[in-house]
């Protein structure tokens, strides 16, 4: 099972390494193959990217994947006053667990 997982994970990677996206340089337009990618490869419901505004005050959602409905969105937003604890620049990526209704947010370090 373990290594099952492991082979559906390098394939997602190498598809996204092999986009004409990636490769064009066309960022915001490789996240949608990004969250989709990374939906399937680690079998979750919602995968997104979320990024802080210039003046690292507010997370925007540059693109939200729901793999049952198949679809993508974007443009929610968030204050990062209320994330005090993880919303400070880092460099550590923020994960997102959906164990209400309302997404909670964690620091990966936290796993």
């Amino acid at each position: 099972m373990r290594e099952e997982r492991l082979v559906k994970q390098n394939e997602a990677l190498v598809r996204l390494a092999r986009s004409e996206k990636l490769a064009g340089g066309q960022w915001m337009e490789i996240l949608g193959e990004v969250t989709e990618a990374a939906a399937r490869a680690l079998e979750t419901e919602r995968t997104s990217v979320w990024l802080y505004n210039a003046m690292h005050s507010r997370l925007h959602c540059a693109n939200l994947f729901e793999l049952s409905q198949q679809r993508h969105s974007s443009g929610a937003e968030l204050a990062a006053q209320d994330f005090q604890r993880i919303s400070r620049p880092c460099g550590k990526s923020i994960r997102s667990r959906l164990t209400t209704p309302e997404p909670t947010l964690e620091p990966e370090s936290s796993r």
